[in-house]
């Protein structure tokens, strides 16, 4: 598995007020956190699996969709709600791709781009 590059803070990056993003609210507080994973264009409009580690059947998803960042725009996978903890993100192929950790109260951005580890192809 990859190891991503992970940033937290209490807001996303180029955005003055915590949790907003193109009109998307975080629920973010004492064991909540939330996540974001930025990843290459051409997953644009395909959906991202995450599962607590150790609990891989418990995943849940998000659609990518391109999301302002300051000046510029990315692709982005946004989970708004999650419990405290490590996170297995999973690819199309249904295999582990990237292991991330969630701290309650702050949002957390995890950059994936310009890597192969999720395929583009349906799985």
């Amino acid at each position: 598995m990859r190891s991503p590059s992970v940033r937290t803070s209490k807001g996303l990056p180029g955005h003055e007020g915590p949790g907003a993003l193109e009109g998307l609210i975080v629920d973010v507080g004492d064991h909540i956190g939330a996540l974001v994973l930025l990843v290459d264009e051409v997953l644009a409009g395909s959906e991202i699996e995450v599962s607590p580690v150790g609990r891989d059947r418990a995943r849940t998803h998000s659609e990518v969709h391109p999301r302002r960042a300051g000046a510029r725009v990315v692709q982005a996978a946004v989970f708004v709600h999650l419990d405290e903890g490590g996170y297995t993100v999973w690819g199309s192929d249904g295999g582990p791709r990237a292991v991330v950790h969630v701290d309650g109260g702050t949002v957390a951005q995890v950059d994936l781009r310009t890597t192969s580890w999720i395929s583009n192809r349906s799985g």
